[in-house]
């Protein structure tokens, strides 16, 4: 059973960072990963980080940039990542679900909840991607790869997931995606 009190639409990047550290307080962006929870929502009040300006795909310097409030459907058609390392990521963001869900399920949401049938997560680990996360106490950098191992871990001390980051040097790499078997949720 739910215990949701109150549900409301960040107002900003500061304070959806302030309200992200809160015990009774779930942030959404697809709101998609909160169907899939069997026990319930446990929190009082959900925080909608929607209309932050945390979307789109951006190249810089050594990193390829992208939002974590960005639609999966967007990263599968983004001109960039379909020529990034062989289109891993794209390909791995096509195979998401139905073209409803994809435009509603987030590429942050679709890498933190963990759920073992996400399909970007496993091609972020190809490219050694980086997850930037936003708090009150500051800005941390942990690899995909150890949020994953410990996915578990207290998300609230972390923060707020405001970059995903992959080295350029995996730009002209050539690789595949190949789901082996589809899921119950498939």
């Amino acid at each position: 059973m739910s215990s949701i009190k109150e549900y409301a639409f960040a107002g900003s990047l500061e304070e959806a960072v302030k309200l992200a550290g809160e015990r009774n307080v779930k942030i959404i962006a697809g709101g998609t990963g909160i169907v899939g929870l069997r026990k319930g929502i446990q929190s009082e009040k959900l925080l909608d980080i929607t209309r932050l300006k945390l979307t789109g795909v951006t190249e810089g310097k050594d990193f390829v940039s992208i939002g974590p409030v960005t639609c999966i459907s967007d990263i599968a058609e983004n001109r960039m990542l379909k020529s990034f390392g062989g289109a891993l990521i794209s390909r791995a963001a096509d195979n998401v679900g139905s073209r409803q869900i994809k435009n509603q399920v987030t590429i942050g949401g679709n890498v933190l909840t963990g759920f073992p049938w996400s399909d970007t997560p496993a091609a972020f680990l190809c490219f050694d991607t980086e997850l930037v996360f936003k708090s009150v106490k500051g800005v941390k950098t942990i690899s995909c790869e150890d949020y994953l191992l410990c996915h578990t871990a207290d998300l609230k001390s972390l923060g707020l997931l405001v970059d995903i980051k992959i080295p350029l040097k995996y730009k002209n790499y050539v690789s595949d995606f190949f789901a082996f078997q589809k899921t119950i949720v498939d």
